[in-house]
């Protein structure tokens, strides 16, 4: 459940809005970037959000059965922000992702939280980008560590199995293996 501030709520009960979507990435090098849809920038809580021209987002689909969100960013190259190399570098790769609206004639009047995720899938075509954005329940598809079993994980005489092959002696004919002493 979403909770809006009054002003918030008030603004979107009204016949007309002035909503605008703002975008926060927060690169892996620590590095913040902000941007809107509005055609100038804007300033919330003394952060300015850089106008962004020409950007196409998809639909943003969410379930409760912890499948992945996903939505894509479809958007024109900018050399002074966001650059092919820096993309295909991977500068972006695993960047943190918050999206948001709000009132662009009152910015400090609430904020609507629409999506939170990181980046992912990133393609150049021509003089455009295309970026995924995948949500956060992304994160639990990926294993971390070793998956515990009842059997032993290890491979016989590699590198994680306490066994060394070098101090073992098979009896040719027999299914027996024995440590030599």
């Amino acid at each position: 459940m979403k909770v809006l501030t009054t002003a918030m709520s008030n603004h979107l009960a009204l016949d007309v809005t002035t909503i605008a979507t703002c975008w926060e990435i927060i690169r892996r090098d620590g590095v913040t970037l902000r941007f809107t849809s509005l055609d100038q920038d804007l300033t919330i809580g003394g952060n300015v959000y850089s106008s962004l021209a020409g950007y196409t987002p998809s639909a943003v689909v969410s379930t409760n059965d912890f499948a992945v969100d996903n939505m894509t960013v479809d958007s024109v190259l900018d050399v002074d922000v966001i650059t092919e190399e820096d993309l295909l570098g991977g500068i972006y790769d695993g960047a943190s992702v918050r999206i948001f609206q709000v009132n662009w004639a009152d910015p400090d009047g609430g904020e609507i939280d629409l999506k939170t995720g990181t980046i992912g899938e990133v393609r150049i075509a021509g003089d455009r980008f295309v970026v995924e954005l995948r949500g956060l329940t992304s994160a639990l598809q990926t294993s971390i560590g070793e998956v515990y079993s009842a059997s032993c994980r290890a491979s016989f005489g590699d590198s994680r199995c306490k066994v060394l092959l070098s101090t073992l002696e098979v009896e040719i004919g027999r299914a027996s293996c024995r440590e030599r002493v």
